[in-house]
């Protein structure tokens, strides 16, 4: 995103420099101590050795294939987070592949072994169809425990 508006504005390598060092916040403002001269090409340097995916691709495959949803959590942040993992997890891999990753590790995530069976029958070819499926199903089996529940209530008096 960056690049892109540096492109659209036209800006040289200084203008970027100063750019990219006046927007850094937080931790990322450490970075410049000691050196407030660095150029844009030193500055992108520091923050890929400090925040960069390069060494972390691992890290990210253990967090994908360890990632559960949350009681709370609702289905489509949850995949949001594992199309997040995945493109750092991923970051070379084709477009195509990481859409079939990317489904996989958010059946597994899912953590409802009925739930991820169902889904897996259906056969979704992309994130938003496995997304959109995961929360029918889900309203369709609470609908069941529902009437369920009172069918039992009703049988029990």
């Amino acid at each position: 995103m960056f690049e892109s508006w540096a492109e659209y504005n036209n800006w040289t390598a200084k203008d970027k420099a100063a750019h990219l060092k006046s927007a850094l916040t937080g931790n990322a403002t450490n970075l410049l101590h000691g050196n407030t001269r660095a150029t844009y090409a030193e500055v992108v340097g520091l923050l890929q050795r400090r925040y960069g995916n390069r060494e972390q691709h691992e890290k990210f495959k253990l967090e994908l294939k360890y990632r559960r949803r949350q009681p709370a959590k609702d289905i489509q942040s949850l995949a949001q987070e594992v199309e997040s993992l995945v493109s750092r997890a991923y970051p070379r891999a084709p477009a195509d592949m990481r859409k079939t990753v990317s489904i996989d590790y958010f059946i597994d995530a899912l953590d409802d072994p009925p739930l991820q069976c169902r889904l897996r029958e259906k056969e979704p070819h992309i994130l938003n169809e496995a997304v959109y499926t995961a929360v029918r199903l889900v309203q369709s089996l609470c609908r069941l425990c529902v009437v369920r529940k009172r069918h039992a209530n009703s049988s029990a008096q």
